[in-house]
């Protein structure tokens, strides 16, 4: 039986209305050796039906029911991940979103004309049904992607990036199945700490992350009561990973990271006191005395409590926010192809 060059993993979940559309994209790709996993995460809807229909006309589209817990979409890309093991490439994206007809062919190309790299960022595009604003991804804005990342600022996502399957199964990289949200941050912060080789691919964005009127505040999601253990593990795992080097290193960048972790454990005073005992911020007095009294007080506190972080982190974020708007306006023409038409 003949293995496909490149996998491509899509977790699914109640997304009847826009799968097709990402299906069709995949069947338009220029390049065609490719293996389509696509893991309901338990669906209640008629994805599976959709999904199936598509899979009876072409083989290379594969169902898969998640078959095992916790529920997510980080269990679906594990479950991928292992079906994935025989391919070269694998690539994950989400259920509703699109891509040009050339990125499949444009992202193998290059990790093809780069041996040595373990997994390479592609230019993406985020278009809002609202048209309220815009984000581009896959550009560099830091020398150093770690400190991009602790910075709040996103150069990559899962989405943006091809993976060289022999370099995940080496160095044991998984999705975080304890992450209710950040998921992949997370992923590409451990593939950067166990020494991952990547490089920023200077091409035509070919990826675009739909924003649905319906979609609600991601901001509100990743504050709600049910995230807090989860951020709270998140923490703890990227502080464990870090060697003593790494921890002097980045401690600006660390204190950034965590300031908006401070914000949301404020509405809970419990989590808080969980967060401060963390061994790295419970030796720093003063930044625990001061996260204490944003739970105690109001998280409208932080920006009396830790002006010098939260002016650097404002700067952190203008800096991105200028690359944006000049990348936007270069590739702003794509928003009108798979945009949303007013």
């Amino acid at each position: 039986m003949h293995t496909p060059k490149l996998t491509v993993v899509v977790p699914c979940w109640n997304c009847e209305k826009y799968i097709a559309q990402l299906l069709n994209c995949i069947l338009n790709q220029s390049f065609q050796d490719w293996r389509l996993l696509l893991i309901d995460d338990h669906s209640t809807d008629n994805t599976a039906v959709v999904v199936k229909g598509f899979s009876k006309k072409d083989q290379r589209i594969a169902y898969h029911l998640r078959n095992r817990l916790p529920k997510g979409a980080q269990t679906c890309r594990n479950m991928g991940l292992s079906l994935a093991s025989d391919s070269e490439y694998v690539i994950f994206f989400d259920a509703d979103d699109l891509i040009a007809p050339y990125c499949f062919e444009q992202r193998v190309s290059y990790m093809d004309l780069h041996k040595d790299l373990d997994f390479a960022i592609f230019p993406a595009l985020m278009v809002c049904e609202d048209h309220k604003y815009h984000y581009v991804y896959g550009y560099q804005l830091f020398d150093d992607t770690l400190k991009a990342l602790l910075n709040w600022t996103l150069p990559m996502v899962g989405w943006t990036n091809i993976y060289r399957v022999l370099s995940y199964k080496e160095r044991k990289l998984e999705w975080d199945e304890n992450l209710l949200s950040m998921q992949d941050s997370d992923f590409n912060i451990q593939a950067l700490l166990k020494g991952c080789k990547y490089a920023y691919a200077d091409t035509k964005p070919d990826y675009f992350y739909r924003i649905f009127k319906t979609n609600g505040s991601i901001s509100s999601k990743i504050s709600s009561k049910q995230h807090l253990k989860s951020h709270l593990h998140l923490i703890k795992k990227i502080l464990l990973s870090l060697d003593v080097g790494q921890l002097e290193k980045y401690d600006k960048d660390l204190e950034c990271y965590l300031l908006k972790f401070i914000r949301i454990f404020a509405t809970d005073v419990t989590t808080m006191k969980a967060f401060v005992n963390i061994p790295w911020i419970k030796v720093r007095k003063w930044y625990t005395i001061r996260a204490l009294a944003c739970a105690y007080i109001s998280p409208k506190a932080i920006k009396l409590l830790f002006p010098k972080i939260k002016r650097l982190n404002a700067r952190n974020m203008q800096k991105w926010e200028l690359l944006m708007n000049e990348k936007y306006m270069d590739i702003k023409s794509y928003d009108k192809l798979y945009g949303f038409q007013e």
